[in-house]
């Protein structure tokens, strides 16, 4: 009878600790292609500021977003 409590009780806790991993491994997923899209975002903004007359504009657009965004809440 303990036995089998025992076995029990062990595989309820394999169980729900797997349950645990997997959504913690599915959100760094998700992390990690939106940090990848942030990341080609800078890269394009970069390259059309360098190489363009209309850079200058758009860098001026993004900066007072990044202001707006960061004064947010402070």
């Amino acid at each position: 009878m303990m036995d089998k409590l025992m076995i029990s009780f062990f595989l309820l806790q394999n169980t729900v600790t797997d349950k645990i991993r997997t959504r913690r491994e599915a959100g760094q997923g998700t992390l990690e292609y939106v940090a990848a899209i942030a990341l080609a975002l800078i890269v394009i903004v970069a390259l059309i500021t360098a190489f363009t007359s209309a850079g200058t504009a758009l860098a001026q657009k993004v900066q007072a977003v990044v202001e707006k965004v960061t004064s947010i809440g402070g």
